[in-house]
């Protein structure tokens, strides 16, 4: 187990190890200034604040900023620490599944290198979309653990805990009934009670959703359109099922759905023939296969069900819903590669390509757009430095700052260098939220300059402008 965890941190390492020199992006920002203790936009009941998509990522910032502060590479820090973690239990998960170490490691190279699963929620400075999703994952990996080694409370509790914590956990929900499910269809004595372990997990989950069903809605779309679901779990299994690198090649556009639903159903063929095949054969690991589409279905299923929408909308860097639905993928095949494997040298020889290619392929197109944005990430940074520098500066004033940092990098300056400052993104048409009754002397308008890599201040004309318009309000008062 322990060259297992080196191996597991020299891959996400060789992957994601450019994440720690980026910073966060727009709503990257966002749970500094909205955590659970505090939000702008009034207090929350102890249920609703609780019962809510995001309640990890809004716990996590009231306690992240007291150590950290504004040291931004912290931050980042923490997260690649975390992705390691979470990564070392899905290969933990994996192996409780299956005992096999093969099926371990194929399935975390699968997994680790997924650009269209993983790229959009690490690599571009969009933090709240981990703080989100991934901080849930360890309860749920032990969660799952905890069942294989008959800890049934502690696994329900662990879980319990996780649904609390986001309702991202939902998407974990279909392993624990599927895993006890074929538990007891393997078992000799086919006992009732061994089937009815299913039922807290069910339970727990629909006592969620009743206790507060209004909250628990938040930011979900919640549409039950069977058509509709069943169209968008076909448009994503491609996605799910194959890199990104080869899914460009097939189809050239990715996105364009016509292409997709004309690949899904031949991929869906063979997945289909892959179980047949399994079941017939009597292999050993048939119903982890099946665990692991059935884990893929629903989780694709649910995207479709809650975010329907955001689904439709998967470019060309990924989703973040594809995540979970990831996981299952890289399951099935590190089973389906490790019976052939288990073939002749050749098949061997297969199976070594496959994986490096996909490790090769994937990593180099990560590397490739976290280099493309990193301007964008240093030029970020120089504004925060900036404005730290300068915040003595800014008393009592109106900052206009540039679109590149957003309201929420407004409210992150506000929170660490001049609470007294407002901070505004210069978005379009922002000088209409200026009215002419506003001091001029109190408003600061900074661009960015790429050639001297600092701010300038630009703010004369608007200053200007609200000059004039007072003149002339001033002038039409008197001629009354």
């Amino acid at each position: 187990m322990k060259n297992n965890k080196i191996i597991i941190v020299l891959l996400t390492a060789l992957t994601w190890h450019k994440i720690l020199w980026q910073t966060f992006m727009g709503e990257g920002y966002y749970y500094f200034n909205h955590t659970f203790f505090y939000d702008p936009q009034g207090g929350f009941t102890i249920i609703q604040g609780l019962l809510r998509y995001d309640t990890a990522a809004r716990l996590m910032f009231d306690f992240l900023p007291l150590f950290f502060k504004d040291r931004v590479w912290l931050y980042f820090l923490f997260l690649f620490l975390v992705v390691i973690l979470v990564n070392w239990l899905f290969y933990r998960f994996i192996w409780q599944l299956t005992k096999n170490r093969l099926i371990s490691i194929l399935s975390i190279i699968f997994f680790v290198a997924n650009y269209s699963a993983s790229y959009e929620m690490l690599a571009r400075g969009d933090y709240q979309f981990f703080a989100q999703r991934i901080i849930l994952f360890p309860l749920l990996f032990l969660s799952f653990i905890w069942l294989t080694k008959k800890h049934l409370w502690l696994s329900v509790s662990l879980y319990t805990v996780a649904l609390i914590l986001g309702q991202f956990s939902l998407y974990f929900l279909a392993v624990f009934p599927l895993y006890i499910f074929f538990q007891w269809l393997q078992s000799k004595q086919h006992s009732f009670l061994q089937l009815l372990q299913t039922l807290p997990y069910l339970v727990i989950t629909a006592l969620m959703f009743l206790i507060d069903n209004q909250t628990y809605n938040q930011n979900f779309e919640m549409v039950w359109n069977p058509e509709s679901i069943v169209s968008n779990v076909v448009y994503q299994f491609p996605w799910a099922m194959i890199p990104y690198p080869l899914l460009i090649k097939i189809t050239k556009q990715p996105w364009a759905r016509a292409d997709l639903v004309k690949l899904a159903w031949p991929l869906a063929g063979f997945t289909l023939l892959a179980i047949i095949y399994f079941f017939k054969r009597q292999l050993k690991y048939r119903y982890t296969l099946l665990i692991m589409v059935l884990f893929l279905i629903t989780s694709l299923g649910l995207n479709a069900y809650i975010r329907p929408t955001q689904v439709f909308r998967i470019h060309g860097e990924g989703s973040r819903y594809l995540y979970v639905p990831a996981m299952a993928a890289a399951g099935f095949w590190a089973i389906l590669f490790e019976s052939v494997f288990e073939k002749r040298w050749l098949a061997k020889t297969l199976v070594v390509l496959i994986a490096g290619w996909w490790l090769w392929s994937n990593t180099s197109l990560i590397w490739s757009k976290m280099a493309e944005n990193q301007p964008q990430h240093e030029t970020a940074k120089q504004i925060l430095a900036y404005f730290k520098i300068h915040a003595p500066e800014f008393d009592n004033k109106l900052v206009v700052v540039p679109n590149l940092i957003g309201y929420h990098g407004g409210d992150f300056s506000q929170k660490f260098y001049n609470p007294s400052t407002t901070f505004l993104p210069m978005a379009a048409e922002w000088e209409k939220k200026i009215t002419y009754t506003f001091p001029p002397e109190k408003l600061l308008v900074f661009t960015y300059d790429a050639a001297t890599k600092t701010l300038i201040e630009s703010g004369a004309p608007f200053r200007q402008m609200i000059l004039d318009e007072q003149t002339i309000t001033e002038e039409v008062k008197q001629s009354f």
